[in-house]
């Protein structure tokens, strides 16, 4: 019963956060996460300007695994990001390090993200070259 217990723990602290999940090794997360102890992935997608959006969101810690596709963005870039403080309403997004440094250079900043009360929708405030300021809707798949 004790090794059940600090399993789950161990689950919740490797699910709980992306700088967790980066500072543990990701097969031990990986074995105890097939232990049945997963958080709810909701996965969004939508479109803009040629460039498709893909966000899997992990609803109880707010991280999200992000793939933008197209040429706008040089065919596809990838990255995990997580909202601040896990507001569900308008929250500041943080990224990681290599996934903001790839936008930057394309010269796109992500100021927010926010997930509608139903959870059916993402919406996500973003700075495009050329655009300026939008707010991109994403559909619950």
């Amino acid at each position: 019963m004790l090794a059940l217990l600090l399993s789950l723990a161990f689950v919740r602290s490797c699910r709980h956060s992306a700088a967790a999940t980066r500072q543990l090794e990701p097969k031990l997360c990986h074995v105890f996460a097939q232990s049945g102890v997963e958080q709810l992935v909701k996965d969004y997608e939508g479109r803009f300007y040629g460039v498709r959006v893909q966000v899997e969101l992990r609803v109880q810690s707010m991280v999200a695994m992000v793939h933008l596709t197209g040429i706008p963005v040089g065919g596809r870039v990838s990255g995990t990001g997580w909202l601040k403080h896990h507001a569900r309403d308008k929250g500041v997004v943080v990224l990681e390090a290599g996934f903001e440094k790839r936008l930057r250079k394309r010269r796109v900043v992500i100021h927010g993200a926010a997930l509608a009360k139903d959870g059916h929708a993402l919406a996500v405030f973003v700075q495009l070259p050329l655009v300026g300021n939008v707010s991109l809707v994403l559909a619950l798949k």
